[in-house]
């Protein structure tokens, strides 16, 4: 799914993402709003958590995916992932939340790049 997003509004990273023509995770996550680190949801992947939203992996191919990260997202971020990425998107029906499983790890967000393309103001 290839979208276009406006880049970040501060002006280093606007200048990154402008460059190399695609948003970095940053941008990304401000679009996404408030997030609540949660890491222990990865303890739920296979007992209340449901991928609404991310590649088509069948149930083997997941144990490939490395997940590093865990964000407890609202119901309008999870909305808005859906709709512009292909990011994986978890709902946990027994908690009624969705959640944002992140697959990188080590780098600042200000400089990891997403796959959707950069659009300035």
């Amino acid at each position: 799914m290839k979208k276009t997003m406006l880049v970040n509004n501060d002006k280093e990273i606007a200048k990154m993402e402008m460059e190399t023509g695609y948003i970095t995770y940053r941008t990304l996550a401000d679009k996404v709003g408030d997030m609540v680190l949660c890491n222990n949801m990865r303890n739920r992947l296979y007992e209340s958590l449901e991928l609404v939203n991310g590649y088509n992996y069948d149930e083997d191919d997941m144990y490939d995916v490395e997940i590093f990260q865990w964000y407890i997202i609202s119901n309008s971020g999870a909305e808005f992932l859906k709709s512009m990425t292909d990011e994986f998107v978890y709902y946990d029906s027994e908690l009624d939340l969705y959640v944002w499983a992140i697959t990188h790890f080590g780098a600042s967000w200000n400089y990891v790049f997403t796959d959707i393309k950069a659009k300035s103001h």
